[in-house]
Parts: structure tokens; C-alpha cells; sequence
């Protein structure tokens, strides 16, 4: 394909900086969460970034666009809750800490955000991989990114 999703590439950025920033990214294969012993991808879930840093799992469903129908919403909180569950099961010597990491800066002014899960924004994920980045040099190279 050509073009790339502004989301795929989102992603895409995200699992760099995880690499740059020498951590290392897990579960990047389909997941058997439901344990339905499918040979295919068939009910399986895809995990956007798993990485670990030390002893603590973090799990984050990207979304760019946090105004979700309701029926969206509902079903990216138990993707995320059931996620949340399996890794706690099979890494118990782990915390586990899952999330939605969306493509903004921080919580703009009248941004809807319907979720019930936690949402991490950029400037709190580029903390807690310790990248040092500025609002406005962050969107500057997003907008580089995506052209």
C-alpha cells in the first residue's frame, strides 16, 4: 500500500521511540486472549504497543479520535479490560498497566473524551519513556511524520 493510515503511522512512531529509547516491545503478535486455540487470527486481539519498562507491563490501545460512538466506546473499554486481565494472569511477576494513548499533546480545551479507561496523552507517554519533547516540537514532527 502506498499510503499509510495516519493511525498506522501514529503507531508506528510510538513503537520507535519505544526502540530509540532501548525498552523492548512484546505481545506484538495476535494474542489468544479468549484462549480459543485458533490457528488463525480469528478471535484472537492484537495488542497496538506492549512494551516493558523494568518489572511493569504497559499495554496502549492507540485511538486518534477520542470522541467514540457509544458502541465503540464500550468495546475498546473491554478490549482494554480483558487485555489488562490476560496479561495480569500470564506475567504474574509483572505490574500491568494498560491505557488508551492518543496522538494529542494533553487534554485540549472541549476535547470529548467518552472513555471509561485511562487515557495517556503524548506529553505523559514521552515522560514515562523519558524523551524530553516540547509541545510545539512535538506536533512539528507528527506533521512531518504524516506528510
Amino acid at each position: 500500500m502506498l499510503f499509510r493510515s495516519f493511525g498506522d503511522l501514529f503507531q508506528k512512531y510510538v513503537k520507535s521511540l519505544i526502540k530509540i529509547k532501548g525498552y523492548e516491545l512484546i505481545y506484538e503478535d495476535f494474542l489468544d486472549v479468549y484462549d480459543t486455540k485458533s490457528e488463525t487470527k480469528k478471535g484472537k486481539k492484537d495488542l497496538d504497543v506492549c512494551f516493558t519498562i523494568g518489572n511493569t507491563i504497559y499495554y496502549f490501545e492507540s485511538k486518534l479520535n477520542l470522541n467514540l460512538d457509544t458502541e465503540k466506546t464500550e468495546a475498546t473499554d473491554n478490549k482494554i479490560k480483558d487485555i489488562n486481565e490476560y496479561l495480569v494472569k500470564k506475567n504474574v511477576n509483572y505490574n500491568v498497566v494498560s491505557a488508551l494513548l492518543t496522538c494529542w499533546w494533553g487534554d485540549e480545551k472541549d476535547l470529548p473524551i467518552r472513555t471509561k479507561t485511562k487515557v495517556y496523552f503524548m506529553k505523559d507517554f514521552l515522560e514515562l519513556i523519558n524523551q524530553v519533547c516540547d509541545k510545539n516540537e512535538y506536533y512539528e514532527k507528527i506533521g512531518r511524520a504524516h506528510v
